[in-house]
Order: C-alpha cells, then sequence, then structure tokens
C-alpha cells in the first residue's frame, strides 16, 4: 500500500510541474526561433538548439543539408498557425507536439515539432514537413 501511495505522490508531482499554457508557450517561441533561424539560413543554429536525442539520431551535416533543401524548396516562412498539440508525460522526459499550417513562399506546408519540456525552456527534439512544394518546385 505504501508503494502505491508513493508512486501517487510522484505522478501528482509530474502532472503539478506541467503547465500546458507554460509549455505551449515554450513551444511556440521555439517555432518562431526556428522559423527566424530557417529564414536566416541559420541551419546549423537550428541544429545545436536540439535536444541530445536529436543530435544522436541525425548527424549535423544531414540535418543542415535537409533544412537547407527544404528552405530552398519552399522558400522564406511566411506564416503559420497551431492546429493542435499533444503533451505527453514519462518518467524520462516531457514532450510536446505541435502541428502547425504553415505559408512559405512557394506553398503550403504542414508541420510538426516536437518540443522537449524542461521548466519553461522548449527544446527541438523532432521536425517533420509535408507539402507538395518539396516535391513539385
Amino acid at each position: 500500500m505504501r508503494r502505491i501511495a508513493v508512486a501517487s505522490l510522484a505522478v501528482t508531482a509530474l502532472a503539478a510541474a506541467c503547465s500546458p499554457l507554460q509549455d505551449t508557450k515554450a513551444a511556440d517561441a521555439g517555432i518562431a526561433a526556428f522559423h527566424q533561424k530557417l529564414n536566416a539560413s541559420d541551419f546549423a543554429g537550428i541544429y545545436s538548439g536540439g535536444t541530445p536525442a536529436l543530435k544522436a539520431n541525425n548527424p549535423q551535416a544531414d540535418l543542415v543539408q535537409m533544412f537547407a533543401a527544404i528552405h530552398r524548396k519552399l522558400g522564406a516562412f511566411q506564416s503559420g498557425t497551431d492546429v493542435g498539440w499533444y503533451e505527453s508525460l514519462n518518467t524520462g522526459a516531457h514532450f510536446l507536439t505541435i502541428n502547425y499550417s504553415a505559408r512559405y513562399e512557394r506553398g503550403a506546408a504542414s508541420e510538426s515539432f516536437v518540443y522537449r519540456i524542461d521548466g519553461s525552456q522548449a527544446q527541438l527534439d523532432g521536425y517533420h514537413v509535408t507539402s507538395k512544394a518539396l516535391i513539385l518546385n
């Protein structure tokens, strides 16, 4: 019975440490910084701000080359809106996935950002983009 009470306290403490409003604000700031760096061709800056897991799974040269291709094919980021988010908590980390509808110079794109949340800080852990312009341009 005592183990259940301790586990319950741990889950309650973890949940209390999360604030969806604070978490989404941190991720929104991360998305704005991502797009600013993408527009400035600071692809290495995007990589350097990523989590250790992002870096361990993706060599810098590969991600820099991918971001350069995205920027070359889509052009400059113009605007976007959050179309939904998903929060994931586990014993090792806290993640927030934000789905984003974006407008670029050469077309629309659907983006998905995965941020690792630590307090009020959001660190890029994953990025996915889908756009016809990536194929057709």
